[in-house]
Parts: C-alpha cells; structure tokens; sequence
C-alpha cells in the first residue's frame, strides 16, 4: 500500500479522536433516535463504505473518501455530544 504512507499522522489523530468519542456512541443509541440522526449516520458511513469498496478494487481517490468518511463520523459525533450535554440538561 504504497498510497496509503503518507497518511500516517492523519490516522492515528483521527484513531485518538474516534477513541476518545467511542462511548458517546453507545450512550447515543441507549437514547431514541430522530430521524436526522438517522440520516446524519447514514451519510457518515457511505463514504466509508465507498473508500472501503475502492481499497479493495484499487480504484482511485480510496483514501480521499476514507479522509470525507472520517471527518463526518466526527462531525456526526460532535453532534451527539452536544445533543447529549446541552439538550437532555434542558
């Protein structure tokens, strides 16, 4: 995997990052969930399929898409967390 050496730094902070945000998952789905939730999951995990199915086949722009997939698993973990600091509080 030649393509994949230069994307060292960016896995492991992202490794951190999923790590330490693991457990609002599993609060999150003890919780019901909307269904913007639902299509904030959704839109998370097609990247990550996609980059998958690229990896696989040697197609193109795989790591890209696993870079989008990661960001968004984020982005959708930032919004757990604020859902379940600031609005069950409320």
């Amino acid at each position: 995997m030649e393509g994949s050496a230069g994307w060292t730094d960016f896995l492991v902070a992202a490794a951190g990052a999923t790590g330490a945000l693991v457990g609002l998952v599993f609060i999150g789905l003890s919780i019901n969930l909307a269904l913007l939730r639902f299509v904030l999951y959704q839109a998370a995990t097609t990247p990550l399929l996609v980059a998958g199915l690229s990896l696989r086949h040697d197609i193109a722009n795989g790591m890209l898409w696993f870079a989008v997939g990661v960001l968004l698993s984020l982005i959708v973990s930032l919004f757990n967390a604020w859902v379940l600091l600031i609005e069950i509080l409320r």
